[in-house]
């Protein structure tokens, strides 16, 4: 079976974050030296590039790294179930129980977005083709408990905003408990937030991941130039969120050991 391969899907998270910056600095300098950039690009006057479009890139930074976070956050997810298929049999009966019961709630959920095999009225066989791969998953790994039958997309898959507690709950999908606690012993969360006790960088660490996505929310329904966030604002999460990804991989890499 697979190993696990948390690093991965970090140096990619941490490529995705290089390119928001760099982008809004580009704006951002734009902005500030009207004609520094030039195009040959028909009806586009770089020149012209305001505050306007630097509250613009920045309110689409914000959005692009929420969408990056959960890139990550799912990928890592499918690289712990990558490895769970080789380890299952050697775990406990009940955390096996509550694997199993879990991928079967979570695959009913997507299969929910499944609503039709036919495409203009006609059956398509690839979307037949997909419903047996969901099917035959389930028959072996929900029916037959054999774990190399399992899809290990499937723990990674949620409906909602990656806040804390989805994030948590996906984890626990896997067996991995108390997740906000874990993240909170990293030291360099806690210096991000200058506490030196788990449990206050725990509230700390809650309170501005929450913040981000209502701000990413806000932002979700009212995109537009007229006002916007600051760039330190945005750099701000964004290192907030390198942080929390660098300490989850540790988290996940310290529990995989236990499997």
């Amino acid at each position: 079976m697979p190993n696990a391969d948390l690093d991965g899907p970090l140096v990619d998270f941490n490529e995705r974050t290089k390119q928001v910056r760099e982008i809004m600095a580009v704006v951002e300098a734009a902005s500030r030296s009207p004609g520094i950039l030039t195009t040959s690009r028909a009806g586009i006057d770089l020149s012209a590039i305001n505050i306007r479009t630097a509250n613009t890139a920045n309110s689409m930074a914000l959005i692009f790294l929420a969408s990056g976070f959960e890139d990550f956050i799912r990928e890592e997810a499918v690289q712990c179930a990558n490895y769970l298929m080789d380890k299952y049999s050697g775990m406990p009966e009940a955390s096996k129980h509550s694997i199993r019961d879990t991928y079967w709630i979570v695959s009913r959920e997507r299969l929910k977005f499944m609503k039709s095999v036919l495409v203009k009225k006609l059956p398509d066989a690839a979307l037949i083709a997909q419903v047996k791969t969901v099917l035959d998953a389930l028959d072996g790994f929900v029916v037959k408990d054999d774990s190399t039958k399992m899809s290990t997309n499937v723990f990674g898959f949620h409906t909602n905003n990656f806040r804390p507690n989805v994030v948590a709950e996906i984890f626990g999908r896997l067996e991995i408990k108390q997740l906000g606690a874990q993240l909170s012993d990293s030291a360099k969360l806690k210096g991000h937030f200058g506490v030196t006790k788990k449990t206050d960088c725990e509230i700390k660490l809650l309170a501005k991941w929450n913040e981000f996505y209502d701000r990413r929310n806000d932002t979700v329904h009212s995109l537009g130039g007229s006002s916007g966030y600051a760039i330190e604002l945005i750099i701000g999460y964004i290192e907030f969120f390198e942080l929390t990804a660098e300490a989850l991989k540790g988290v996940l890499a310290k529990t995989l050991e236990t499997w």
